[in-house]
Parts: structure tokens; sequence; C-alpha cells
């Protein structure tokens, strides 16, 4: 097993071991832990398939961490980085489509009715 493969599974035990405790929390604690999950969950997709961006050397860093995954959610929550651009620009997109859509199916309307 290499190192990469090594650290995927520590923090995949890691978010096994935060999901089964979240199951224990109320609904309320449960519904306030789903940003967590999520981006805990998209950490580890990260390190799926062999796709790691890291180094040999950070991965040994991270693999000495008791809770890698922790200290990874840890440094987004730490960084200025926002999703809400990218959501942004995908709700623009998407409705620009479709209204693109609805002209273009109102004008073959427009033109079958006269």
């Amino acid at each position: 097993m290499t190192n990469s493969d090594a650290l995927y599974w520590k923090m995949q035990n890691e978010y096994n071991a935060y999901l089964n405790d979240i199951k224990t929390k109320s609904p309320k604690e449960i519904v306030e832990a789903a940003y967590e999950i999520t981006y805990k969950q998209d950490i580890l997709y990260i390190f799926e398939d062999n796709d790691c961006p890291l180094s040999e050397d950070e991965i040994k860093a991270l693999l000495s961490k008791k809770q890698p995954l922790e200290t990874l959610y840890q440094g987004w929550l730490d960084t200025d980085v926002s999703v809400m651009e990218d959501l942004r620009y995908s709700v623009k997109e998407t409705a620009e489509s479709f209204a693109k859509e609805i002209a273009k199916s109102k004008t073959v309307i427009d033109k079958e009715s006269r």
C-alpha cells in the first residue's frame, strides 16, 4: 500500500467514525453538521483514484497527524476561498440557458400561430 493509499484509508476511517458520532446526535445537530459532512466528503474525493495532488512529503506529514481529515477541513475553513462565486456563475449560466430556451420556444410558437 502506498502512502497515498494509507492516507486515504486513514481519512476514510476518520470520516466514518465522524459520521457514526453524528448519527447519535439530535436532528438539529445533524443539520448543523451538514456543511462539515459535505466538505469532509469532498476532501476525501480529492484522494480517491490515486488523484492525490500532494507530494510524498506532504502525504507523510498528513499521515503523521492523528486526524488528517480534520486538519485539512480546518485548513479549508481558514482559507478565504468561497464556493459562492462558482455557485453564482452556475446559477447565472443555468438561468441564461433556460431563458434562451423559453425565448426560442416562444418564437417558434408565435411563428406557428400566424
